[in-house]
């Protein structure tokens, strides 16, 4: 199971230190007040960090779900050479919030790297300089908030698969490996999820592609919030209906 663990260990690790470097952008205070530019993309940042906070739940849930799911056979011999199912369920949960702490300090660790590399990089664009401007690549709050957010997603994820774990049977679980997901790309529940990726990211690209039409600065935010409250939502509409419904449209005229 190591390169399993491996693979989810530096997804979450570098989502960690992009989710970091969002936040020190985005809150260090000396840093975008003597900058009044910086002071007016900084709520592109905090909409970034939204984003990523979603993307990083969705797949800490499926990650995790999966490994668990790949163990299923594993625990369900342990239970019938007699180990107790709360033993097995506080395993899955010690080994999962244990993953998630290693990456949440090699992420931050790496995220100071990330901050300082991206920040110069900004700067060089805008023609600023971070180190007269107070910037701080090693930020306080920012830690905090990544810390706060990461440990609270870790805590819960560990919960909800040692829930799981607990309510299926010993029988369940040794059969678990011979049962195929099914993946459903007819009925009217695809139809609906379809046509609800298809406008939900129209909608997100026409947005953007016209982002430079609008004057306001207000108008602006709002339509960065549309993007970010239509293209999450779509993008998961499209993983889930979309690609399956058209990946068997193309297998029919290919095959």
């Amino acid at each position: 199971m190591f390169k399993d663990y491996l693979v989810l260990l530096f997804g979450l690790t570098i989502s960690i230190a992009i989710f970091y470097m969002f936040q020190t952008l985005a809150q260090n205070e000396a840093f975008v007040e003597a900058n009044s530019l910086i002071n007016s993309i900084m709520f592109i940042f905090h909409v970034g960090t939204v984003i990523l906070g979603f993307i990083t739940i969705f797949y800490t849930f499926y990650a995790t779900s999966f490994i668990q799911t790949l163990r299923q056979k594993e625990m369900a011999m342990y239970m019938t050479l007699g180990a107790k199912k709360s033993k097995i369920t506080q395993l899955m949960f010690m080994e999962t919030l244990f993953i998630g702490l290693i990456s949440l300090a090699i992420g931050i660790i790496l995220g100071f790297g990330l901050t300082t590399v991206m920040t110069d990089l900004l700067m060089e664009k805008l023609n600023l300089s971070a180190e007269a401007e107070g910037f701080k690549a090693i930020y306080t709050k920012s830690i905090l908030s990544t810390v706060i957010f990461y440990v609270a997603l870790f805590l819960l994820t560990s919960i909800v698969n040692a829930w799981q774990i607990g309510r299926k049977k010993v029988l369940d679980l040794l059969q678990a490996n011979q049962k195929q997901d099914v993946i459903k790309t007819n009925g009217v529940k695809t139809f609906l999820g379809v046509v609800f990726s298809v406008i939900l990211i129209a909608i997100a690209y026409y947005i953007f592609i016209n982002m430079l039409d609008f004057k306001s600065t207000e108008i602006k935010k709002i339509a960065v919030i549309i993007i970010t409250v239509t293209v999450i939502p779509g993008t998961f509409f499209m993983f889930i209906y979309l690609l399956p419904f058209f990946v068997k449209k193309l297998k029919k005229i290919v095959f």
